[in-house]
Formats: structure tokens, C-alpha cells, sequence
């Protein structure tokens, strides 16, 4: 026969024991469940910020020794590089281009022409044209065009059915761009010196 000791003891060690059975059951491992797919929404809507917005902790600039190739961008005649105006505004017109045709003052007999070099006029639309020559009236400047180099130049008669930009003596004439390349053939009708032939191209100029 169990005295009261013994049975407190059974009594005890029993009840650790379903203390026990009761923890492992609690911490076994959950079984794996199947992948899904996860939405999360309830994300707030674009704020939009006024005032200025200050973003900082970027690289400082570097500093470039050497030269520095740019290439593939699109160039106009004299190669200066053309670029886009912003709003749909297309190409930016060209900057005016002022040439002097002569390299040295040229003398000239009466009878006697002369034609400049080829110059390419395309993206302007307007041609200034100044001459200057010792003898009164004793010269004309007149422009000839063509539009392609297969092409012999000639003068581009305009609305008033005559060449309409012949220069003589001291004059300056402003005149339509009447093709892609041009030359301006002078002839001297008195004996002198052709002292400078100039020319401007641009965009700016109003017709008379």
C-alpha cells in the first residue's frame, strides 16, 4: 500500500509531465502552406509639390582634362550645330553669316567679269548683297542660283518678272534666296577696282 508521500510524488511527476506534452505541442514546426499572390493597394495619390524642390547628396562635377569628341549631331552648312526648339517650334533658324567675297581689292578692265566662289545658301531666306567700286557706275553685282551641283547658275527672275537684286557702284541690295547654292557674277563696264564684295545671309532681314 502507497503511503501519502509516495502518491504526492506519482501525483507530482504526472503533472510535469502533461506540462510538458502541452509545451512540445504548442512549438511544433507549421506544416508549409502553398504559395499565392499578394495585392496590396491603398497607396496614396501623386502629390504635386509647388515651390522649389532641393535634391542633394549628388557626386561633385568631375573635371574633364583633354579634348572631348561629340559626335553624330546634325550640323548646317557651315557646321555650326542645329538644334530643336522646344514646343514643337522644329529647327532653330541659322545664325546670320556675314562673308566677305574678296581676299584683296581686284582691278578690272571695262568688259571684264568676274564670279565669286559657290556658296551655299540653303536654311536662310533672305541675301544682302554690298559692293563697292572706284568708278561710278562703272560695275554691276548680280546673283545667279541653282539647285543642284549638275546644275548651271543663272539668274532666278522673281515676281516682278526681273532679276530684281542687281547692285551697282556703292549700292547694297537685300534680295529672296532664290535656290540652295549661289555665286554673284560682276561686270565692269569702266575701268576700275572692285575694292570689297560683300555678302549676308540670314533670316532676320525684310524685304523691300
Amino acid at each position: 500500500m502507497k503511503t501519502l508521500p509516495t502518491l504526492a510524488i506519482v501525483i507530482s511527476i504526472a503533472a510535469i509531465a502533461a506540462v510538458w506534452a502541452s509545451t512540445v505541442e504548442q512549438f511544433e514546426p507549421a506544416q508549409p502552406t502553398s504559395s499565392r499572390f499578394v495585392t496590396v493597394t491603398n497607396f496614396p495619390n501623386p502629390q504635386n509639390v509647388a515651390g522649389t524642390v532641393s535634391v542633394g547628396n549628388l557626386p561633385e562635377v568631375q573635371q574633364v582634362q583633354g579634348t572631348v569628341e561629340v559626335g553624330n549631331l546634325p550640323t548646317d552648312a557651315q557646321g555650326n550645330v542645329m538644334v530643336a526648339l522646344q514646343n514643337g517650334g522644329g529647327t532653330a533658324p541659322l545664325p546670320p553669316n556675314f562673308v566677305e567675297l574678296l581676299d584683296a581689292p581686284l582691278p578690272m578692265s571695262s568688259g571684264q567679269t568676274f564670279d565669286t566662289d559657290v556658296l551655299d545658301t540653303s536654311g536662310y531666306t533672305v541675301v544682302g548683297l554690298a559692293i563697292s567700286f572706284s568708278t561710278p557706275w562703272g560695275v554691276t553685282a548680280e546673283p545667279q542660283w541653282r539647285w543642284s551641283p549638275t546644275q548651271s547658275f543663272g539668274v532666278v527672275y522673281g515676281e516682278d518678272a526681273s532679276g530684281g537684286c542687281v547692285a551697282s557702284y556703292a549700292a547694297r541690295r537685300v534680295c529672296a534666296v532664290r535656290g540652295q547654292e549661289m555665286r554673284i557674277h560682276v561686270t565692269a563696264y569702266e575701268t576700275g577696282t572692285l575694292e570689297s564684295l560683300q555678302l549676308l545671309l540670314t533670316n532676320d532681314l525684310d524685304l523691300p
